[in-house]
């Protein structure tokens, strides 16, 4: 846990950078509200930590290479947000659950 104390400076600043870039040179419209900026930040926090924790375990990246994919993520997130006007978690968890619907609907018909 100490660890990870250590890198969240670093981690915190990879975050900041891709959510600045995006809100100064990603917005489609004009208008930044706190709402924007909440799920700016809370939706580019959690995609740049299963980033990290997946590069972290599964690349032998070095740590700079491992924030600026944090950095790339976050303003990736950022994108989706624009497109979607969901955040990524929530597009996706939205998507299971219409998978699983659908799912269980072709069952409901295939039984009767």
């Amino acid at each position: 846990m100490e660890k990870y104390l250590l890198v969240l400076p670093y981690f915190l600043t990879a975050c900041l950078i891709g959510i600045v870039a995006s809100l100064l040179f990603g917005t489609s419209n004009n208008k930044i509200t706190r709402n924007r900026i909440a799920r700016e930040v809370f939706g580019s926090l959690w995609i740049s930590a299963i980033a990290y924790f997946v590069l972290k375990q599964f690349c032998d990246w070095s740590a700079e290479l491992i924030y600026a994919s944090c950095s790339v993520t976050s303003f990736l997130n950022s994108k989706i947000i624009n497109f979607l006007d969901k955040d990524l978690i929530e597009a996706l968890f939205k998507g299971i659950l219409n998978k699983i619907k659908l799912l269980a609907n072709n069952t409901k018909n295939q039984e009767s």
